[in-house]
């Protein structure tokens, strides 16, 4: 997303919210569109950029529901004074917006950090576990949330349970063509089955920007229908299977 692009959204937001008209759309897809800012990874920095796919739906969530409260935090870009047409404006503009995303991000890729560490203390890595609750992103594989036949954890727990994984898995895997069937109503190609076998389970592994190219898709519209209709399948999957 092109600063100037990024500046229209948030000056529409500020100026509907001035004058209480409805906003709501366009809040969405502004926060959907953030992992097409490049800027914000670079941000974190090598410390947390790992965390980066693991955060971005809670960002995304807090940036549309909290978006006017931008407004406040950087009252001092005074954006009722800012117009489109200077170059000046949407650079201060959206660098005020990217800088106040990115110490969300940041916090947010902070809290998966220390679930992670929690985990490891505990001896409940993804590795040994069978639950989905794993989040799903770009980067993560099936093993992530899904227990290996190959663990090495294996030789610690009773054959029986090893059993009563491998039958978990396979049922799950059986289960997630029929599961992750929803497409986009406009775009048939872009369903959740076929973006999760692009970026979990074919070598080499798929980003949402290279599935949008092959697809001949844009990536808003492989990341929208990604966040809003395949992760609430995985919740449910994962609710079933916890």
């Amino acid at each position: 997303m092109d600063d100037h692009t990024l500046c229209t959204l948030i000056l529409n937001i500020y100026h509907c919210h001035a004058t209480n008209q409805p906003y709501d759309n366009v809040a969405e897809t502004l926060a959907f569109g953030l992992d097409q800012i490049p800027r914000l990874k670079a941000y974190l920095g090598s410390g947390y950029s790992r965390y980066y796919d693991l955060a971005l739906p809670m960002t995304m969530k807090d940036v549309q529901k909290n978006i006017t409260r931008f407004f406040t935090d950087k009252a001092q870009v005074k954006f009722s004074q800012r117009q489109l047409d200077h170059p000046t404006d949407v650079a201060i503009v959206s660098k005020a917006f990217i800088n106040w995303v990115s110490m969300i991000l940041k916090r947010d890729c902070q809290d998966e950090k220390r679930k992670l560490d929690r985990r490891r203390a505990s001896g409940k890595g993804f590795q040994g576990s069978i639950s989905l609750g794993t989040p799903i992103g770009e980067g993560q594989t099936l093993e992530d949330f899904i227990p290996a036949d190959t663990n090495p954890m294996h030789n610690l727990i009773d054959a029986e349970t090893i059993r009563e994984n491998q039958r978990k898995h396979q049922e799950i895997l059986a289960l997630l063509p029929e599961k992750l069937a929803c497409a986009s109503k406009k775009y048939s190609q872009c369903n959740c089955y076929e973006i999760f076998v692009r970026q979990n389970l074919r070598e080499p592994k798929q980003t949402f920007k290279e599935i949008a190219l092959e697809l001949g898709i844009s990536q808003g519209t492989i990341t929208g229908h990604w966040h809003r209709k395949c992760k609430p399948l995985f919740d449910e999957l994962r609710q079933h299977y916890c």
